[in-house]
């Protein structure tokens, strides 16, 4: 896990967040020393590789479209409903 230093008090605060939106959630272990955001890390996502990834050389077959009929029951009640 890589947790930057600016999320801990995020991380540490699990079980508080999840009670004040109605979840009850286990303490998580402490992050290693080791495991926050390094700057080479915070490189990865910002070279070309990532912000510019060169197509695939067969492109992908498209979706068939989604129809009512593919949803689950209640959403289909909700969209249907006057």
């Amino acid at each position: 896990m890589i947790l930057h230093e600016d999320d801990r008090p995020l991380y540490d605060a699990l079980v508080e967040q999840g009670i004040a939106f109605g979840f009850r959630l286990e303490p998580q272990p402490p992050p290693d020393d080791h495991e926050h955001c390094k700057p080479a890390d915070l490189a990865y996502w910002f070279s070309d590789a990532v912000l510019h990834p060169k197509p695939p050389k067969v492109p992908p077959k498209s979706k068939p479209p989604l129809t009512l009929a593919d949803l689950p029951a209640a959403c289909r009640t909700v969209l249907t409903a006057p």
